[in-house]
């Protein structure tokens, strides 16, 4: 059976010239990393990079209480009882473990290995 040519098709590559630059450089990252199957040193940092984009946000919006409410009002809630929503709110640990957990279970992003600083000694993983 022939192999699909590699590569966007013409008018994917009509789409793609009128991004900004900025987004059409991630799409050509993201199509190299496709042509490996998501694998290696090029993915790992990917991995690590799309953490440290999504673990900063997370925690803040966990220690304002944001996410609990947004979970709260979403079609599937998520019920906490006043001690574990004052928990999520006051402990910086268990937040950086909610945080981990919830960003590892994002499709095809492996939980980091903790780098540099121990994340039980108050380091925030991937940093």
């Amino acid at each position: 059976m022939p192999k699909k040519p590699a590569g966007p098709r013409p008018r994917d590559i009509e789409l793609l010239n009128a991004l900004p630059t900025e987004i059409r450089n991630q799409v050509g990252r993201v199509e190299a990393l496709r042509a490996i199957n998501f694998t290696g040193p090029t993915y790992e940092l990917l991995a690590a990079e799309l953490f440290r984009y999504a673990y900063v946000p997370l925690m803040a919006k966990m220690g304002s209480g944001e996410i609990a409410a947004l979970a709260r009002d979403s079609a599937t809630p998520l019920a906490l009882s006043a001690e574990e929503f004052q928990t999520l709110r006051s402990s910086q640990p268990d937040r950086e473990e909610l945080a981990v957990h919830t960003i590892a279970a994002a499709p095809h992003l492996p939980a980091p290995r903790p780098a540099r600083r121990d994340v039980a000694a108050g380091g925030k993983p991937g940093a």
